[in-house]
């Protein structure tokens, strides 16, 4: 596998996963799904935009530009639910 099928590959899990989880929209606030959504099409940009020539130059590149960037999509999206589930019990 190359650079570009690695890629291709990464933007095609990351939207089937999204895709596979789209009923838990039903479950959370609209405020968490845009949450959710911007965390998706962020790592989606990134990993088109994400250049290497070799696997590990584009792997290594991606965690760069997500460090460079001083915020993980995927973190932030993590924190939102884990808070909106918290307050959720909480007033249970």
């Amino acid at each position: 596998m190359g650079v570009k099928e690695l890629r291709n590959s990464m933007l095609i899990a990351i939207q089937q996963e999204f895709e596979h989880n789209i009923t838990q929209q039903l479950y959370t606030s609209e405020s968490l799904w845009k949450i959710v959504i911007l965390a998706k099409d962020f790592m989606l940009e990134l990993v088109s935009r994400t250049e290497g020539n070799s696997i590990k130059e584009f792997t290594n590149n991606v965690r760069i530009n997500i460090s460079d960037n001083k915020f993980d999509p995927t973190q932030y999206a993590k924190t939102a639910i884990a808070n909106e589930v918290e307050l959720i019990i909480s007033v249970k």
